[in-house]
């Protein structure tokens, strides 16, 4: 939260701007901003000037011609929660009819269109690509189309860069929820650089979400693969509506322990050829969690420290993740995670599985996530996969028990069946998990280079020639691999 002396600076008059007498607008972030512009060796434009359409869906038009849906044929809404940083993001859509969708004509998304959160997860961008067509922006995101001669990729960086969300800190109002008007978004400042470079950026903006794609691309392949393997547990083949006095155990009387679709995914597997996790791991006594640091204290720099929301189904996702100094690490040393470790979660989302690589190296975790390591006949990345299936998820939520919120105990997960699979096809799902994160690893690295890319401007710092041999590159490298969405063309 900003205290009022974020907000207390001198200001020249030509500054003033009679249509923001607000406090925030002149805090010295936002003016050492403008005045860094003011000295950059790049022409600067008003983001007004370089689009053709900046406007968001009104309530009078969604409440008009907004007819939700929830089947497939629905065309997606681009909400607040959908736009991420520079792509596109999320899994759940808000749908509308197809009549609804002809009727909002002026908000239909096109290839190279941005969306700009105006409120909620306010000042995220992202880049519109054929792969989420068709669809329209919501009245919480501004539809923006840019000028033929400016990169909408390019524009889409620069808004996300710390330049652009300066801005939009600044040019926000609203005493109880920070928005941000269609005039305040026109008046951003932009720094145009020469078409050539603005490719460059753009580019890297583009590969972004082309690997983005391949990496969800891998995940659904992962998900088919346990699926080929195994079947799926279908619910509506589950017809026990009773079991044996002998099956209650004393130690669960939960009703989940014998739902019917529960008791009928157990008895399919056991049929199969595995076991419980206990016989999979290296050592019975080898699994362990950890616990949260004694006053919580974390640190900028040393051993990442797991939580439950820095894991996600096959992947542990470090962006935002905390870090303990050395002496802690050592106090907690039980937990610490090791090469090729499976990570559980058993608490808050119960049963998300990842396993550690290298990149991640040191790490500890607290008391929401359990460790484990294989022995040599067993695969982590495939028993992870097999977790996080609905077969897994299955076992989990039969097991979960809790009186505020569902967990795991140890010998719950140690009772979790795992079926067997021969060694090639858990090293073909090995092979499709690690595509999936090394892809969503180098398309951050590509946002964080484009970012940069923008402060360079500014700083007159970027190297152009290295720039524009890797926009080359880049250009090249997509040219090989297209997208299947952007063959079927329009």
């Amino acid at each position: 939260m900003l205290s009022d002396g974020a907000f207390a600076s001198w200001t020249s008059p030509d500054r003033l701007d009679s249509a923001r007498l607000d406090a925030r607008f002149y805090s010295p972030d936002h003016l050492r901003l403008l005045n860094r512009l003011d000295v950059a060796d790049v022409p600067r434009r008003p983001l007004g000037l370089l689009v053709e359409h900046l406007a968001h869906v009104t309530g009078y038009e969604s409440s008009k011609h907004m007819d939700w849906v929830d089947d497939a044929t629905g065309v997606r809404v681009v909400e607040a929660q959908n736009v991420g940083d520079m792509l596109l993001t999320g899994t759940e859509w808000k749908l509308i009819s197809s009549s609804s969708y002809t009727q909002l004509n002026r908000h239909q998304l096109q290839v190279g269109d941005l969306v700009f959160t105006k409120d909620g997860t306010l000042g995220n961008c992202a880049y519109v690509t054929r792969r989420f067509l068709p669809a329209v922006a919501s009245r919480h995101v501004f539809r923006i189309v840019p000028k033929s001669n400016v990169d909408g990729a390019y524009l889409t960086a620069w808004l996300c860069s710390q330049a652009g969300r300066i801005q939009t800190m600044h040019r926000q109002a609203g005493a109880v929820q920070g928005t941000i008007i269609t005039p305040e978004v026109a008046q951003f400042a932009v720094l145009v650089p020469e078409p050539g470079i603005q490719r460059a950026i753009g580019n890297k903006v583009r590969k972004a979400e082309r690997l983005r794609e391949l990496a969800t691309q891998a995940h659904s392949q992962v998900e088919q693969a346990i699926a080929h393997l195994f079947g799926n547990p279908d619910a509506s083949q589950v017809p026990v509506r009773a079991f044996w006095a002998s099956t209650v155990s004393s130690y669960r009387l939960n009703p989940g322990e014998y739902h019917p679709y529960a008791l009928g995914v157990e008895r399919e597997l056991l049929a199969m050829e595995g076991g419980p996790l206990r016989q999979m791991l290296l050592n019975e006594s080898d699994i362990s969690g950890g616990a949260t640091p004694r006053g919580a204290t974390y640190q900028q720099h040393g051993v990442r420290f797991l939580r439950v929301q820095d894991l996600q189904p096959n992947r542990l996702e470090v962006d935002d993740v905390v870090f303990i100094d050395r002496r802690t690490d050592e106090t907690l040393r039980r937990s610490r995670g090791h090469l090729h470790d499976v990570v559980l979660t058993i608490t808050g989302y119960p049963g998300t599985a990842c396993v550690v690589r290298e990149h991640h190296l040191p790490l500890n975790m607290n008391q929401h996530c359990v460790r484990f390591h294989l022995n040599d006949q067993w695969n982590p990345f495939f028993v992870a996969a097999f977790l996080n299936s609905p077969w897994g998820k299955a076992q989990v939520n039969r097991r979960a028990i809790g009186g505020t919120r569902d967990a795991l105990d140890y010998p719950s997960v140690l009772s979790i069946l795992v079926p067997s699979a021969s060694e090639a096809s858990q090293a073909k799902i090995e092979a499709l998990v690690i595509v999936f994160n090394d892809a969503l690893d180098e398309s951050k690295k590509l946002v964080d280079g484009a970012k940069n890319d923008a402060e360079s401007l500014i700083n007159g710092t970027l190297d152009e020639p290295a720039l524009l041999a890797e926009g080359k590159s880049i250009e090249q490298w997509l040219a090989e691999n297209p997208s299947p969405k952007e063959q079927e063309g329009p």
